[in-house]
């Protein structure tokens, strides 16, 4: 579990079940707008992949039911954030697949374990189960 001194400190990859938090109530909402406040600020950084754009605005539709003007709100959000945000190149990619295919993740899962590891910054999720068997980055719990 990261504490508040832990995000102060920090630099780290966050994954959509994070971000999602950003712009929904939910269980650790304090917790990931804590993180991102800490990011305006310019005390915490944070990577991300830009498919987590794609993964909070498919869950801000389909599980929250957010109307248009609260997605368009939480995409600006993400893009005027002080965020690195990463495209997917090939190398990348391939790291991705090569995490999927060894840990049975699904793609996009494998996509934040390969940044972890290009990068070499600690994976932040809410979901730590599905990346605990990861040996080969660190992986912290929101």
């Amino acid at each position: 579990m990261m504490t508040e001194e832990d995000i102060r400190r920090s630099k780290c990859i966050v994954d959509a079940s994070v971000a999602v938090k950003w712009f929904s109530e939910e269980k650790d909402t304090a917790k990931a707008q804590l993180l991102l406040d800490q990011t305006f600020r310019g005390i915490v950084k944070i990577t991300i992949p830009d498919l987590l754009i794609y993964e909070v605005s498919n869950a801000l539709w389909k599980s929250k039911k957010a109307p248009m003007f609260e997605i368009a709100k939480a995409i600006t959000t993400i893009y005027t954030a002080p965020i690195e945000i990463m495209t997917l190149n090939r190398q990348l990619a391939i790291s991705a697949a090569r995490y999927m295919t060894i840990y049975d993740l699904t793609y996009y899962d494998a996509v934040y374990a390969a940044l972890a590891e290009d990068k070499k910054l600690p994976l932040l999720t809410a979901d730590i189960k599905d990346f605990k068997k990861i040996k080969e980055i660190e992986v912290l719990a929101l």
